[in-house]
């Protein structure tokens, strides 16, 4: 059962990398056979579902606009390990008009503040994400975006304590 359950989250990442290449048609091949078998994770099915409706329509078209909050978080992630910050500032915008108080806005929001250069903003963002969601302390220890954020003060405080 675990090495079904590792095959289709390595199988799941590939579909994610060649998305990250901009190669939808085969990134859609991937997220198809995921949900075709019935061996995978039911979440991960329904992950794979959304992705592939995502490749689905960059193939047809690229200004293609998420419906619901995780597919405005999946375009948002995707655009910015591309490096596009305004397409991941346009997708966080659509998540925050769709749940304007979830902890993840606030976490996305401090990793495009602090990939701008805006530690101070990042910050702030990143106290709105641990208030919303003390997990988010551990995501923020953890996460390779923080990492210039790592030996303030104030990240070290929030991050590092036991509060």
């Amino acid at each position: 059962m675990a090495d079904t359950k590792m095959q289709g989250i390595a199988e799941y990442e590939k579909g994610l990398e060649l998305m990250f290449q901009a190669k939808f048609k085969e990134a859609q091949k991937r997220f198809q056979k995921l949900i075709a078998d019935e061996t995978v994770d039911p979440a991960l099915a329904a992950k794979a579902a959304e992705n592939s409706r995502i490749c689905e329509k960059k193939t047809r078209r690229d200004d293609f606009e998420a419906a619901t909050f995780d597919e405005a978080a999946d375009l948002a992630v995707f655009h910015f390990h591309r490096n596009d910050v305004t397409e991941a500032e346009k997708n966080l915008k659509k998540m925050q008009e769709l749940d304007p108080k979830n902890a993840f806005c606030f976490f996305f929001e401090a990793l495009l503040e602090n990939r701008r250069g805006n530690q101070e903003k990042a910050l702030d963002a990143l106290a709105r994400a641990i208030k919303a969601d003390p997990v988010n302390r551990i995501r923020a220890h953890n996460d390779i975006d923080l990492r210039s954020l790592r030996e303030t003060p104030r990240f070290k405080e929030m991050v590092e304590t036991d509060k």
